[in-house]
């Protein structure tokens, strides 16, 4: 998945703990336990791996992104994952 750099180095400095996302075919896959790759963009050359630590569905988000429409949120309603940083053991 791709994030703005924003994101992507708060999630890297350990202090963004979820990631808010349309429950779409491709994230309703993704389960407690599962390992995500995320790409900063515009380049996507860095990438960062986490761990889903929890897991949760919401049919409506008060606080949802602004680069999802509301269409888009009442199709597919909202997924809430809990990360942390992947550390091979």
């Amino acid at each position: 998945m791709r994030l703005n750099p924003e994101h992507f180095e708060a999630i890297k400095a350990g202090k963004k703990k979820h990631e808010i996302r349309l429950n779409d075919e491709k994230r309703e896959k993704i389960n407690v336990g599962d390992i995500i790759v995320f790409s900063k963009r515009p380049e996507c050359k860095e990438n960062i791996k986490v761990r889903v630590v929890s897991r949760t569905e919401h049919a409506e988000y008060q606080n949802l992104p602004p680069y999802y429409s509301r269409d888009e949120m009442k199709k597919y309603g909202i997924v809430v994952f809990g990360i942390e940083l992947f550390k091979p053991e």
